[in-house]
């Protein structure tokens, strides 16, 4: 009997055991039940005032196939109050069906609402399960929400409902198998009052009386094509539209607005068909619907929603006014609705299976959207610079340890809204590039044609994307010997990080070794197994003498052994490059990898660069050497000679983009050399032998280069912000000039007296002065106007005079209300890039800290404390910040991550300084014209 009860016992712990993990890593439904179509009947109320917690009522049918044998259905609710006594099932064949429920249970924290029957369902059996319920209107934009305008007409407030579903929002509307591969057709039957209109996927088929007395209608909506539940849309709303159409195309355009919006939408009514129809015949498919609404909504969870047939927008990211905004708020539209209507072919028509591989959503459309962009708009080529935004964020995102490669299968439910992040939007966009550049146009559109065509209306894996693009690159001689494209590719999309190539020559030999690492900012933390990461690497490069930066289809592959998968090193013999010869790799950036060279390559390539034919290197090229350099200086595997030699040809660069990368990678080197006082003078001087010939040109030379005045007045803004900064006389006289134009003025409402390029600049130069009348009447201004509170304030941080600095402080530690509260962690945060005023706050912060534990200051805590420890490049500032952050342990209670991460920041900033400092120092201090500057103890 003991023994009976002991296997008892034993037994009754492993069910409980059992049942606990199914609760917790079970979160999908289960697989025994496939939804066909629903029928959905929502009634909206908006007639009168809207209230916090209102509700609307629902009413759902779903025809469901029985695909294994099955005791219960299992659907989602969030939130939703089910009739019990409304729920009814029937079969579709079997008139003698009969089915009563046992039980009616739900898992509030997986969403399942389900369904126990008293009888098996079984295999093979058609049956409709029908429900009534009632749903609350959401507060947080997703789901089922109220969104309101003031209609400037009557000065009237106008309510409108919305739809917002993606990624697991759909529950909260309506009871449903709310997963992406469980595509229905859907009939959607919205009930709202006669007044107002109401749109949904697919278009209006009839609109009927709800009943004889009442002024509600139904408007009822044709059936779907088969689309998983995230991407059902409905809206109710007293909005107008515009009527546009692509020549050729039977597909109509309503680009629904406010009234007093519809002239600003005309932009995006004319390029939204444009692009639909170059989508059509790039990818060989027509657009399954016969229209498409996109409506401007007041307030949109994200820039834009890609719900079938009805494309939902933030308002102002379909709004334009074309006389008044910039090409570049252009360009931004542009991409939008260009991205919005990629995800029509990629997520719409063909879905990925689950949230895994989401970037074969994002991913494709991020990239598709950029050559539709492109299409539109050929004079405002942005491919390139969105190529290079894209890598960058990349590159710096990616190099870290705790990231997660872009097709996770250990994603769980409460991380899907954390995976719409940069590695599936542009790090899959860029493996959809580079997979685009590899297999060269025909090939690879071929196989995605070939993916889309067989896979329409269904759900796939990455896989499937792999069988058809090995197809086509096959036929089109594209892979080496028996490989294929899932072996290249899923050392792409199952591992995190990217690698670094390693391109060595030996001139007197005439050979080239090639190998890989993995690329991380902190090497040290470089584990056995990341040691031996290896990824299929596609080698494209161009020689000074062979020039041809155009051709992307690889040379050569960087291989992974085929047994172990580890790494090979790649060895080239009797290679005819000359000694005079520079080699490029990497074309076009179409690889998602960096390149580090042999210091005679990098010696003839800042040679290339500072001569007067440095165009011969394109664009794209100076700008991937400038990123190359300053990350591998970084992280130690280069010296900083080698940066600043190839820095020095900026001198005589035009272009927006090196500069705009070079800036960044300024800020470190600056910061780290201003902030050790002995240096400041060579820091200084090497900052304005870069930028003051710029600045004295006033840019009369650029006229050709850049393309429109937006982008010319982001150049002078960088050139001009780095020569005030080093105190450049021309600038810093421009600056006061500005300042006391604006002084002048009669109206002081605003300070855009001061061009737009200029004005932070200006405040900021006037202030670093230290002239008693500037700052006084900066803080005149700062009490007695919220106006231009954000450049104000930034200005102050730029003091340089310490009773100034103390009195700044003072604002940004107490309560008041001339600083917004949220303004003051930016505020502090500033502070580290002023080298004068750094450790100033740091004894004031050392004084201060516990203040940041009262209520209304907590909740900026980590964002001040982290983004102040990134400005400190100073070993002695960065140990009294430790010693201030080891005083206050408790301000971290319940926030040890952020405790953790700013001792990683405060970490590799010494590791940084202590290894980079003294090569930093000892090479500009070679420089001829930081000599007598440092000879002389200037500045």
């Amino acid at each position: 009997m003991k023994w009976f009860f002991a296997k008892c016992v034993v037994l009754l712990i492993w069910i409980i055991q059992f049942v606990a993990s199914s609760i917790v890593t079970d979160y999908r439904l289960p697989t025994s039940l496939q939804p066909d179509s629903y029928t959905l009947k929502i009634v909206t109320h908006l007639e009168k005032e809207y209230e916090e917690n209102s509700t609307f009522n629902g009413e759902v049918a779903v025809n469901i196939q029985v695909l294994e044998d099955t005791k219960s259905i299992t659907l989602h609710a969030r939130n939703l109050n089910v009739s019990e006594s409304s729920i009814e099932l029937k079969s579709h064949k079997d008139d003698d069906f009969k089915q009563c429920i046992e039980e009616i249970e739900t898992v509030k924290e997986l969403d399942f609402f389900v369904i126990h029957l008293c009888h098996p369902l079984f295999r093979g059996l058609s049956f409709e399960l029908k429900m009534s319920y009632i749903g609350t209107f959401t507060q947080d934009m997703r789901g089922y929400y109220i969104s309101k305008y003031n209609d400037e007409a009557t000065n009237k407030t106008k309510w409108l409902s919305v739809t917002s579903f993606e990624p697991d929002y759909a529950r909260v509307a309506f009871p449903c198998f709310d997963e992406p591969h469980l595509k229905a057709k859907f009939t959607i039957w919205l009930g709202h009052h006669r007044c107002l209109t109401a749109l949904s996927n697919m278009p209006l088929e009839k609109q009927i009386p709800m009943d004889a007395s009442s002024e509600f209608v139904w408007s009822i909506f044709e059936e779907s094509v088969p689309m998983s539940s995230y991407l059902v849309a409905f809206t109710i709303h007293d909005l107008t539209f515009t009527e546009s159409k692509a020549e050729g195309s039977d597909v109509v355009f309503r680009t629904w607005s406010q009234k007093s919006m519809v002239n600003s939408c005309s932009y995006a009514a004319e390029m939204g068909p444009k692009i639909l129809k170059y989508y059509e015949e790039l990818l060989g498919i027509d657009f399954p619907m016969r229209k498409i609404d996109a409506v401007a909504i007041p307030d949109l969870y994200g820039a834009g929603m890609e719900n079938w047939g009805l494309i939902t927008y933030r308002q102002n990211s379909l709004t334009l006014n074309i006389s008044a905004e910039s090409k570049i708020k252009q360009s931004m539209l542009t991409t939008i609705i260009a991205h919005e209507l990629a995800h029509q072919w990629f997520g719409n028509l063909v879905t990925m299976k689950w949230w895994t591989d989401l970037w074969l959503n994002e991913g494709f459309a991020t990239y598709i959207s950029s050559l539709g962009a492109k299409f539109v708009m050929p004079d405002h080529d942005k491919y390139i610079s969105e190529t290079v935004v894209h890598i960058r964020l990349i590159f710096d995102t990616d190099s870290v340890l705790n990231t997660h490669p872009i097709s996770d299968p250990n994603i769980d439910k409460n991380e899907l809204k954390n995976r719409f992040d940069d590695i599936s939007y542009l790090k899959g966009s860029s493996v959809v590039r580079m997979m685009h550049l590899f297999l060269g146009q025909e090939a690879f559109f071929e196989g995605i044609r070939n993916y889309l065509s067989h896979n329409k209306y269904q759900s796939v894996t990455q896989d499937d994307l792999w069988a058809f693009l090995t197809e086509s690159a096959v036929r089109f001689n594209r892979l080496e010997g028996h490989c294929n494209m899932k072996t290249i590719m899923d050392t792409w999309t199952l591992q995190a990080g990217y690698p670094l190539v390693n391109v060595n020559r030996d001139l007197e030999k005439g050979t080239v070794t090639i190998s890989q690492e993995r690329f991380l900012k902190n090497t040290t933390t470089l584990s056995a197994d990341e040691a031996n990461k290896c990824w299929w690497i596609p080698l494209s490069y161009t020689s000074a003498s062979e020039g041809d930066f155009g051709h992307t289809i690889p040379k050569l592959w960087l291989k992974c052994n085929a047994t172990t998968g580890g790494k090979m090193t790649l060895n080239l013999n009797n290679v005819e490059w000359s000694k005079n010869d520079w080699v490029i790799f990497n074309l076009q950036l179409s690889g998602i990898y960096r390149v580090n060279y042999d210091a005679e390559n990098w010696k003839l390539l800042g040679e290339a660069l500072k001569s007067p034919n440095f165009g011969n290197i394109p664009l794209i090229h100076r700008v991937q050497l400038l990123i190359d350099v300053a990350a591998l200086a970084k992280s130690g595997h280069i010296g900083y000679s080698i940066v600043f030699d190839i820095m020095e040809y900026l001198v005589q660069e035009r272009e927006l983009l090196p500069w705009r990368v070079a800036s960044e990678s300024f800020t470190g080197i600056f910061k780290a050399m201003s902030q050790i006082p002995e240096y400041r003078s060579q820091i200084y001087a090497y900052f304005r032998h870069i930028t003051e010939p710029i600045l004295k040109s006033n840019f009369s030379d650029t006229n050709n280069t850049i393309e429109n005045m937006d982008l010319a007045r982001i150049m002078k803004t960088i050139i001009a912000g780095w020569a005030c900064r080093v105190e450049v006389e021309d600038c810093i006289r421009t600056a006061n000039a500005n300042f006391e134009q604006w002084k002048a003025a009669a109206s002081r409402d605003e300070v855009t007296e001061i061009p737009r390029e200029w004005r932070d600049i200006t405040l900021c130069a006037v202030i670093r002065q230290g002239k008693n009348d500037y700052w006084n009447i900066l803080w005149q201004r700062m009490n007695n106007s919220q106006n231009d509170m954000y450049s104000i304030t930034m200005a102050m941080g730029c003091s340089t005079k310490a009773t100034h600095i103390k009195k700044f402080l003072d604002l940004v530690f107490t309560d008041n209300d001339i600083m917004p509260a949220t303004m003051k962690p930016i505020a502090f945060t500033h502070l580290s890039n002023n080298e004068i005023a750094l450790p100033i706050a740091l004894d004031y912060l050392a004084e201060h800290v516990k203040n940041y534990q009262q209520e209304s200051y907590r909740p900026y805590v980590p964002i001040l404390l982290l983004e102040f420890a990134n400005g400190i490049m100073n070993i002695e500032h960065l140990t009294r910040f430790r010693q201030i952050i080891d005083s206050h342990r408790e301000i971290f209670q319940s926030k040890e991550s952020v405790l953790k991460r700013l001792l990683e920041i405060i970490d590799d900033n010494e590791q940084w300084i202590k290894r980079s400092v003294i090569d930093m120092a000892s090479y500009l201090h070679s420089l001829p014209f930081t000599m007598d500057i440092v000879e002389n103890n200037l500045i």
